[in-house]
């Protein structure tokens, strides 16, 4: 590719799955940057493809700049936009 790609997806699985991984791998060798939602329930459970190496996982804020209540806050989210 000669410019940089993005692929946002909200998918959420409860679970690491092979073929996510394998599409996730594949689209990172091509040079795409992935954002992937962290999820909603407010636990730090990981979710995927937010949790998968080379993936941007991105959680909520709320207002003034807190993490939303409904936000899923694992160690594995990159990213905290404003969700409200």
């Amino acid at each position: 590719m000669s410019a940089p790609a993005f692929w946002s997806r909200g998918l959420v699985a409860p679970s690491d799955r092979p073929f996510l991984l394998a599409l996730v791998q594949q689209a990172l060798a091509y040079g795409f940057v992935i954002l992937a939602p962290a999820g909603n329930p407010p636990v730090s459970t990981p979710t995927y493809p937010a949790a998968l190496p080379g993936v941007n996982s991105v959680t909520a804020l709320g207002a003034p700049g807190q993490l939303a209540a409904y936000a899923n806050y694992g160690s594995f989210s990159s990213l905290a936009l404003p969700g409200t």
